[in-house]
């Protein structure tokens, strides 16, 4: 007995331990027929009426419908609620939680088969032995025969796996947010990226990079990045690799192509170099300023500040009036990853 037990908790620490990563930095909810991704909320209406109806349709004639429908929302309203409860304890048990269930959030269009998949497989297959042990309740007071206990059932199974096409389709298997770690991954970049910055307009006469995309500006200060600092995909948001299928790089401000450092010097926050184009839950949509690189620059070789990076607004940097001139990046507008 004491072997079996411990053969179960070593298998779902290894079916759980691809994702234990994310969870420091992200809250990640598993989708589910019973809690699907924002935007998803068709697919539980649609897997409730097909379950219903499916049941129906395989004992039509044998069972009164009114018998069946009855226990079948009562069924379905306790199998939604044991499930979500399990869940959602999972994902509230400490402060750095495993994946669990939660309400709906963004769909993590990015997460790697590794990183989702597992979890998903998990936590579905948790739903799928509940949702067939309801169902089992269903036969047992309708007192169902042996044959059509089994279509019941073989129907039920294939109505929870028709459910879970969608997600796998889409690679919406989990869904979530982004907390503080991520974020200050992102402010990190955008620090790391403002000191090269610092270092080519050092090396070019005060002027800054001239670059019409991201692309070009980056290929410009490679050569400035601190090699023992230096991450792949540098150049794009960590919140990009999560929630988009196609990650998005920085955006950068072509105004500044070419522009002297020094004219900015005791200017007001008016229009940011560097922007960030993901959706931050957290803090306010990192941005890099000219002043930011002159304020560095000044202090001499120190690392910039991306704390300040990520939290500006809320610290009155930035008036009213500047911050409505920045409006938050329209989704397709900015340049996509090369």
């Amino acid at each position: 007995m004491l072997y079996r037990r411990l053969l179960l908790v070593t298998s779902i620490w290894l079916v759980m331990k691809p994702s234990v990563a994310y969870a420091h930095g992200l809250a990640v909810y598993v989708s589910t027929p019973v809690t699907p991704p924002k935007g998803w909320l068709w697919l539980p209406v649609l897997f409730m009426i097909a379950s219903i109806v499916w049941d129906w349709f395989v004992l039509r004639g044998r069972v009164r419908w009114y018998n069946l429908i009855w226990r079948e929302v009562l069924g379905l309203v306790v199998f939604f609620a044991l499930f979500y409860a399990i869940g959602v304890f999972t994902a509230i048990m400490t402060t750095a939680p495993l994946p669990g269930l939660g309400p709906p959030h963004r769909a993590m269009y990015g997460l790697s088969l590794l990183g989702g998949g597992t979890v998903f497989l998990f936590f579905n297959a948790i739903g799928l032995l509940l949702f067939i042990r309801m169902k089992k309740l269903i036969c047992w007071t309708l007192k169902l025969d042996l044959r059509e206990r089994r279509a019941l059932l073989h129907a039920s199974k294939m109505s929870y796996i028709l459910a879970l096409l969608p997600y796998v389709v889409a690679n919406a298997m989990a869904h979530g947010w982004a907390g503080g770690y991520v974020n200050r991954g992102c402010g990190r970049q955008l620090g790391m990226l403002g000191d090269a910055l610092i270092g080519y307009a050092q090396a070019n006469g005060d002027k800054l990079p001239e670059a019409k995309t991201f692309s070009e500006m980056f290929v410009a200060v490679m050569p400035y990045l601190d090699p023992a600092k230096m991450e792949e995909g540098i150049e794009i948001c960590p919140i990009e690799d999560v929630f988009n299928r196609k990650p998005r790089t920085y955006i950068w401000n072509a105004r500044f192509s070419g522009a002297a450092l020094s004219a900015y010097a005791g200017q007001p926050l008016d229009e940011p170099i560097l922007r960030c184009p993901a959706v931050h839950d957290v803090g306010d949509t990192p941005a890099l300023y000219p002043q930011d690189l002159l304020r560095i620059s000044e202090k001499g070789n120190q690392p910039l500040d991306y704390f300040r990076l990520l939290y500006r607004e809320s610290c009155s940097e930035i008036s009213p009036e500047k911050s409505a001139n920045n409006p938050p990046i329209e989704q397709g507008k900015a340049e996509k990853n090369p």
